[in-house]
C-alpha cells in the first residue's frame, strides 16, 4: 500500500451499517425533489418553475453547512450526526406539513443543513477507513436516489406525503446516529495534530472544483443528445443508463479500491473518461459512448475524497472546505458550460468536457508527483 494512502490518525470505526443506511436516506430526500415539484407547487398555488426554488433553497443549506464545518471544524461537538439527522427529519417534517410557502422553504433548507453536515462528517469518517468504505457508502447513495422517487408512484403516496416516509425513517435511524460519536481523531504517537495547509491542500481544492465540475456538466447530457436529434424520450433513457453506469461503477470501485490506490484509481478512470469523449466525438452517433462515461465520472469524488484524507494532515479537522468546493462547482459549471455550448452550437458538450477532463488529469498527475515528493522516503 503506498505510504500516503496511511492514515496518520488513530480512529474510532463507527458502525458501517449506520453509515450505509444513512447514506441511503440521504439519497433517497435529495432525488425526491424532482417527483414532487409539480405537487408541492400545486398545493401552495406554485408553479413548476417557482418550485424549483426548493432545489435552490436545499443547495443553499447544504453548501452553509459545509462552509460552517470548513471553518468551525467541531461545530454541534461529538454528536453532530444525531444532531444533522435531526434538524434533517424536522425539515422534511415542515416540508410534509407546512401551512403555507414560506415554512416549506424553511423545510428544504434545514433538510440541507442537516444533508451537507451528514455528508461531510459521514464521508470523512469512512473515507478515512480506506477508499472501499468511501465507495460503498457513495453507492447506497445512489441506489436511495434510484429507489425513493418509485415512492411517488405507489397509492396515496403523491407530493408531500413521500417526505413524511422519509421523516419516519430519519426517525427510526436516530438510535444509531446518535451513537456515531464524531470525536475528534487523536493522533498517533509522535505525530503532531496540524491543520491542512500549503501545497498539497490548494491542488486537492483545485482539484475538487474541475473534478467536480465535470460530474456537474454532465447533467446537460440529455439537453446535447436532444440537440443531436434524439428524442426526448430517447434522450431521458441515455440519462438513466449514464446514472445506471454511474452506480454500477462505484459498486465495482469498492472492490478495485481495495487494490489500486486512490490516486491511481482516479487517474485510470479520468483517463478512460477522456478516451470515451474523444471516441464519442469521432462517432456523433454513438450514444452509448458518452453514457460510459458515468463510470469514469463515478469513482472521482470518493476516491479524491480518501486520497486527501489519507495524504494531507490535518484534512479531517477541514473536510467540509472540500465538500464546499465540490457543491460550488456542481451550482456553477453547469451554468457555465451551458452557456459555452449554446454560445459554440449547441452539440460541443463532449468537446468541452473533453478540456475539463484533460485538465483535471493534469492536476492530478502533478498532484501524484507533488505528493510523492512531500512523502518521506521509509
Amino acid at each position: 500500500m503506498p505510504a500516503q494512502s496511511k492514515s496518520i490518525y488513530k480512529t474510532a470505526a463507527p458502525s458501517l451499517s449506520s453509515g450505509l443506511l444513512l447514506f441511503f436516506l440521504l439519497g433517497g430526500t435529495q432525488a425526491l425533489y424532482g417527483p414532487t415539484l409539480q405537487t408541492i407547487g400545486a398545493a401552495f398555488g406554485q408553479s413548476v418553475q417557482s418550485a424549483a426554488l426548493l432545489l435552490s433553497v436545499h443547495g443553499l443549506g447544504t453548501l452553509l453547512a459545509a462552509l460552517a464545518l470548513g471553518v468551525r471544524p467541531f461545530l454541534l461537538g461529538r454528536q453532530r450526526i444525531g444532531v444533522a439527522l435531526s434538524i434533517l427529519t424536522v425539515g422534511t417534517l415542515l416540508l410534509g406539513f407546512a401551512p403555507f410557502w414560506m415554512v416549506a422553504l424553511l423545510g428544504a433548507l434545514l433538510i440541507g443543513v442537516g444533508f451537507g453536515i451528514l455528508a461531510v462528517r459521514i464521508n470523512t469518517i469512512f473515507a478515512a477507513q480506506g477508499s472501499s468504505k468511501s465507495n460503498l457508502i457513495n453507492t447506497v447513495f445512489g441506489v436511495g436516489a434510484v429507489l425513493s422517487p418509485l415512492l411517488t408512484q405507489l397509492p396515496h403516496t403523491q407530493g408531500k406525503v413521500v417526505f413524511l416516509l422519509m421523516a419516519l425513517l430519519g426517525a427510526l435511524l436516530h438510535p444509531l446516529a446518535y451513537r456515531m460519536h464524531d470525536a475528534q481523531p487523536e493522533p498517533a504517537a509522535g505525530q503532531q495534530q496540524t491543520h491542512p495547509s500549503g501545497k498539497l491542500w490548494i491542488l486537492f481544492l483545485v482539484l475538487m472544483v474541475v473534478g467536480g465540475g465535470i460530474e456537474a456538466s454532465t447533467s446537460l447530457l440529455a439537453s446535447h443528445l436532444v440537440a443531436m436529434g434524439q428524442s426526448a424520450a430517447q434522450a431521458a433513457t441515455a440519462t438513466s443508463l449514464f446514472f445506471l453506469t454511474f452506480t454500477l461503477s462505484r459498486l465495482a470501485a469498492v472492490w478495485i479500491s481495495a487494490r489500486v490506490s486512490p490516486s491511481s484509481l482516479v487517474a485510470g478512470a479520468l483517463t478512460l473518461t477522456l478516451v470515451l469523449l474523444v471516441l464519442a466525438c469521432l462517432l456523433p452517433s454513438a450514444w452509448w459512448l458518452l453514457v460510459l462515461c458515468g463510470g469514469g465520472v463515478a469513482v472521482f469524488f470518493p476516491n479524491v475524497f480518501s486520497w486527501l484524507i489519507h495524504t494531507v494532515p490535518g484534512a479531517q479537522h477541514r473536510s467540509g472546505a472540500v465538500m464546499a468546493a465540490a457543491l460550488t462547482a456542481g451550482m456553477v459549471f453547469p451554468l457555465v458550460v451551458s452557456q459555452v455550448v449554446a454560445a459554440t452550437g449547441g452539440t460541443s458538450l463532449p468537446y468541452v468536457l473533453i478540456v475539463l477532463t484533460a485538465l483535471t488529469l493534469m492536476v492530478v498527475l502533478f498532484l501524484r508527483r507533488q505528493v510523492k515528493n512531500a512523502t518521506p522516503e521509509p
